[in-house]
């Protein structure tokens, strides 16, 4: 990927538009990914100064003010942590127990590494976890639908609760249809559709 370049086009839509709160948050997005944590702190604070905390539109951006970039980093065994790597599963639950008035949304169920996420199914035998973690399994489910490995997939997306998994598309890897479609051949009941479909996320957003 040209980060540096993506730099460059962040820089130049806040130049452009400096009260753009979109610009600001994908910079922030983007300089977390790269590990520059303090800027992308001091990047979500500017954008706070220009948006309600709790913006539903902004809800990244306000988990990644509460837990801060530095908190996030401390977690890491490795000194850097990127909100975007599933390969610290247990870095999530840690986060996740230790924030129990957050809410955070794991994109893809980890991907190829779904079965890393069942950590979160073993937890909820145990009242100190939150149960404040959710899972979007765009990408994973339209990649492993017609795979040997669906069972196995559709077995970590129960373990985890069906009540915490959301429907997503990862546009414009997979067309909104395609990924729909996927989903629906996992095998999941028509209740257990619903919820990952709709209700888990009309919940989530208090809509």
């Amino acid at each position: 990927w040209d980060f540096a370049g993506a730099e460059r086009e962040h820089r130049r839509a806040i130049e452009l538009n400096p009260n753009s709160s979109a610009a600001h948050r994908m910079y922030a997005l983007l300089l977390g990914f790269v590990g520059r944590f303090d800027e992308a702190t001091a990047e979500i604070k500017n954008l706070l100064d220009r948006e309600p905390p709790l913006s539903l539109q902004n809800a990244g951006s306000n988990l990644y003010t509460q837990m801060g970039f530095s908190q996030l980093r401390a977690l890491s065994p490795s000194g850097r942590c990127s909100p975007f790597d599933a390969n610290e599963t247990g870095k999530f639950l840690k986060l996740a127990v230790t924030h129990p008035n957050a809410r955070l949304v794991l994109a893809h169920l980890g991907g190829i590494r779904f079965h890393e996420m069942a950590m979160f199914g073993i937890a909820r035998k145990f009242a100190w976890y939150p149960r404040n973690v959710w899972f979007d399994i765009s990408a994973t489910a339209p990649f492993f639908a017609d795979s040997p490995y669906r069972e196995q997939l559709v077995w970590v997306i129960r373990s985890v609760g069906t009540d915490r998994v959301l429907f997503g598309s990862d546009w414009p890897v997979d067309e909104p249809a395609r990924a729909a479609a996927a989903v629906r051949a996992l095998g999941l009941s028509d209740a257990e559709q619903r919820q990952i479909f709709y209700s888990n996320a009309r919940a989530l957003l208090a809509l």
